[in-house]
């Protein structure tokens, strides 16, 4: 009798189950996010019921018919983390990324780029470690894409992260230009 953690490894190397994922979501940039559930959701499995899938050769059906569940359905838990609202067009650019700029006659000090600089670069040091690297690399390849490719960190994961920085980035920005009084 295997453990859930041999089964877990056993999927793992098996493609079959990855090759799945590919299929069911055709492709989708959150595949890899989904295959990420479904070993969570195998994994909290009865070792019971997982070894007499495994034994019957029936675990890859088990593996599908999850996938398509936690994919398709608009009350899955992956569905309510990740798709909910039409979510992944919060993983690319957001149309109105910038904010607005103060009217010029206010605008006497420090120049409005300056002000937006010095605070990014401010509160990027104090986030967490992961977070301003992520953000970084984004700065550098552009693209949430990108970031996920280079990394190999689900698209869902990368878009995620670097949704709360730039929200976080946003804030600390307003909150310093409304001190400002612009």
């Amino acid at each position: 009798m295997l453990s859930n953690k041999e089964i877990i490894e056993h999927i793992h190397n098996t493609p079959d189950y990855r090759k799945a994922v590919r299929n069911i979501t055709k492709g989708n940039e959150l595949a890899d996010d989904l295959y990420s559930e479904l070993l969570l959701i195998i994994s909290d499995y009865d070792n019971v019921t997982l070894n007499n899938l495994l034994e019957k050769e029936q675990l890859v059906y088990f593996w599908v018919r999850i996938c398509m569940n936690q994919w398709h359905s608009n009350t899955s838990p992956f569905y309510t983390k990740y798709r909910k609202d039409n979510r992944e067009k919060l993983y690319y650019e957001i149309e109105d990324n910038r904010i607005a700029e103060p009217d010029t006659e206010e605008f006497k000090h420090e120049p409005y780029e300056n002000v937006v600089e010095r605070v990014a670069l401010d509160a990027l040091d104090d986030m967490y470690w992961y977070d301003k690297k992520l953000f970084e690399l984004y700065l550098e390849l552009g693209t949430y894409k990108e970031v996920s490719e280079q990394t190999r960190i689900p698209f869902g994961t990368v878009g995620t992260t670097l949704g709360k920085v730039k929200k976080k980035l946003k804030k600390e920005i307003n909150k310093e230009l409304e001190r400002l009084g612009r």
